[in-house]
Parts: structure tokens; C-alpha cells; sequence
């Protein structure tokens, strides 16, 4: 056991501490989501309004971001600035060191791939390619534990647990890609069947 004063480390701590030093400007797209960490939105101080509407405007017209270092949490951390959203966000990344490769990964790739394997992934892709909504996201356990904490609250039955999804047995891609398309084809034929039945019937009136 060491004993270490608070003070000592305090002494420790690194310039970073009191101000924010920019290291240098990057293209946002030559950083890869990989390091990214935790995200937080900056606001300025009154006294800094005028830099951080500047830093935002060149960041915006060259579309770079800036990578910059500062202490949080008695850490000495890389950050990327990116604009976003008219305002600066500022993302903590992890270090190389702490990026672990797992062994084999990206080296088993298989490189004998038919023409309708690639054709039945890239007609997988194109049935689900809709726009990116987030709100339409959320965290399902969450919402779980507030029902049943609301639900015990007013003294009422308390919520069933939704059962889990049985796994289907593991089988080859291009097998899941054609039941995939197939489902997704049925589904097609059967919304438009729906339609045509809906639609009045048009003919010419007898005499």
C-alpha cells in the first residue's frame, strides 16, 4: 500500500487542466467512429461568444474539426471538436492503446463470392434503406422498469414480462437473404392485394 497526499497529485495534474489547447484540424471523415467515447455539447461564456461563433463558422465553411486536449475528471483527454447542429459538440475518444483487436477479425473474409449471393445482399440492403430517425429509437428496458415502478406506485397488476425471442438455428447468409426477400415480397403482394380490394370496381351500366 502507497499513501499519496492529494496535493501530490494535484501536482500532477496537467496543463490541460486549466485550458483547453487545440492540437491541430482534421478532416471529421479521417476519424473513425471507433474512437469515439462520450459525446457533450459545448456552450460558451459570455466573454467567449465572439471566438466560439468564429472557431464555428471556419470549422462549418472548411468542414474540418479539431482535435484538442483537456482535463476532465483528473484525466488528461484527447477530445474532437465538430460542429453540429449550429453549435460545437465536443467527443472524447479513446486512445490507440485502448483499442483491443480481437484475434481473427478481418481475416476470414471470404473472397469467392457468387454473382447471386452478392445480388441477393444488395436487394437485402435496398428493402430496408429508409431515412435515419433517432427519436423513432429508444431504450425498451427503460421504459419496462417505468411501468413497473408506476404500475407497484398505484397499486396495479404488474406489467408481464414479454417473453424472448426464440433464435432460429444458424444457417448460411444466402439461405437467410432469399427467406428475407421472400417475406419481404409476400408482405408487398399482400398490402397491395388489400388496395386493389379496397378499390371500388369500375364498369359501364347496362340498359
Amino acid at each position: 500500500m502507497v499513501i499519496v497526499d492529494p496535493q501530490e497529485l494535484k501536482a500532477l495534474a496537467p496543463q490541460s487542466s486549466r485550458e483547453m489547447e487545440i492540437l491541430q484540424f482534421v478532416r471529421l471523415n479521417e476519424v473513425d467512429p471507433i474512437y469515439f467515447e462520450t459525446s457533450y455539447f459545448s456552450v460558451p461564456e459570455e466573454a467567449g461568444r465572439r471566438a466560439y461563433a468564429l472557431l464555428l463558422n471556419t470549422m462549418e465553411q472548411m468542414k474540418i474539426a479539431a482535435i484538442a486536449k483537456v482535463t476532465m475528471h483528473q484525466r488528461d483527454r484527447t477530445v474532437v471538436i465538430r460542429p453540429y447542429d449550429h453549435g460545437l459538440t465536443l467527443h472524447t475518444i479513446f486512445y490507440n492503446d485502448e483499442i483491443h483487436e480481437v484475434a481473427g477479425y478481418g481475416k476470414d473474409s471470404a473472397k469467392n463470392l457468387n454473382r447471386q449471393e452478392l445480388s441477393l445482399s444488395e436487394q437485402f440492403a435496398k428493402s430496408l434503406i429508409k431515412p435515419f430517425h433517432p427519436e423513432q429509437f429508444h431504450d425498451e428496458y427503460q421504459q419496462s422498469v417505468r411501468e413497473l415502478i408506476e404500475s407497484k406506485s398505484k397499486g396495479k397488476p404488474i406489467p408481464k414480462a414479454q417473453k424472448g425471442k426464440t433464435l432460429a438455428p444458424v444457417i448460411d447468409l444466402a439461405t437467410a437473404l432469399k427467406t428475407s426477400l421472400a417475406n419481404k415480397k409476400r408482405e408487398n403482394a399482400t398490402a397491395a392485394k388489400r388496395s386493389r380490394v379496397a378499390r371500388p370496381a369500375s364498369g359501364r351500366k347496362t340498359a
